[in-house]
């Protein structure tokens, strides 16, 4: 299976969580960035790497498999490019972001489980995440093949005026 993320867009990824945790005030530890983001007693990516996981996610309501694959080149639904766990302004729980590639799409799940082993997930309602990894992933389609290496952090990232995070 050809690679759908490269260490570029990784790094493309971190640049935007640095600008876009601080315009929302919140710290969050990404695996995009070398950290090891912890969520209850998981701590990725290991948690994904050794299946600590398998039947303790839901999405949707539904049991879904999350496969850790940093280049996306695997054979799996639910490709997990990155994970990133912090808190928000007045919810106890951590909020962990997964950074997924499903069917060819960017797509950020979210949970604020705050007990058990099952984590329940959620499609982010947070439009700036969501559409910022949907456009870092289309870059896939168009700049495969390209060294992007020494590329500097983009300038047009979009964070709204009201940036808040108080939807998931």
């Amino acid at each position: 299976v050809p690679a759908q993320w490269s260490d570029a867009q990784n790094k493309e990824l971190a640049d935007y969580m640095g600008i876009w945790q601080t315009a929302v005030g919140q710290d969050f530890v990404g695996t995009y960035n070398g950290g090891t983001p912890k969520h209850l007693a998981y701590k990725f990516p290991d948690a994904l790497k050794d299946g600590q996981l398998k039947d303790h996610l839901k999405l949707d309501d539904h049991k879904v498999a999350f496969t850790w694959s940093p280049k996306a080149d695997k054979k799996a639904d639910y490709q997990v490019v990155a994970v990133a766990t912090g808190s928000r302004q007045g919810v106890d729980s951590p909020t962990s972001y997964f950074f997924v590639i499903h069917e060819g799409q960017g797509q950020v799940y979210a949970t604020e489980t705050a007990s058990g082993k099952d984590l329940t997930l959620t499609e982010t309602q947070n439009a700036d995440l969501k559409n910022n990894f949907a456009s870092i992933v289309a870059e896939t389609q168009n700049a495969a093949s390209e060294s992007q290496s020494d590329e500097t952090p983009q300038e047009d990232v979009t964070i709204s005026d009201d940036a808040t995070v108080t939807e998931y």
